[in-house]
């Protein structure tokens, strides 16, 4: 946003609600204030998760989603890129996220009794999240890419790829 938005956003509802810790959080959030809900059922739905994440039993568990989600680079962002351009930062990233996803479900899973909204992510295949996180963090050496400013093949996932290194 410019200069401008930004100050014109301090007198708003969405600065006033914004405790967003991700990119991806307060795009949602000022979607939600730009365009809100007109169904009763979804707006009580919403409500009921809210008012569930804020229950004093749960304080914790909220305070390491947030903490995760802090962490998290804007998926759409990084999606995008690869999507046009393959960076090793962005290869990273979507291992965290992918990673990020399984603790999160993990973690709604963990306090029980869910809303009906906070139920819709327990439908993530967290098998598959993880097997993608740990796929790329085998495929990727990390290092040689940083050092290299390209991605580079970790030795042992191809017998083709580490004959033409040779």
């Amino acid at each position: 946003m410019h200069a401008l938005g930004r100050a014109k956003e301090g007198l708003s509802l969405y600065k006033l609600l914004d405790k967003t810790k991700s990119t991806g959080g307060r795009l949602l959030l000022m979607n939600w204030v730009l365009r809100p809900l007109q169904s009763i059922d979804e707006i009580e739905e919403r409500l009921d998760a809210i008012e569930f994440l804020l229950q004093p039993s749960n304080c914790a568990r909220l305070d390491e989603m947030r903490s995760i989600l802090a962490r998290m680079k804007s998926i759409r962002t990084v999606c995008s890129r690869i999507h046009t351009e393959l960076l090793v930062v962005d290869l990273e990233a979507l291992a965290q996220f992918a990673y990020a996803a399984v603790k999160l479900v993990s973690l709604l899973m963990s306090l029980g009794g869910l809303p009906v909204l906070l139920e819709k992510f327990l439908a993530i295949d967290k098998a598959c999240f993880g097997e993608l996180g740990s796929r790329i963090i085998k495929m990727i050496d990390f290092d040689s890419s940083k050092e290299e400013q390209r991605v580079v093949i970790a030795s042992g996932n191809s017998d083709k790829v580490d004959h033409l290194r040779d």
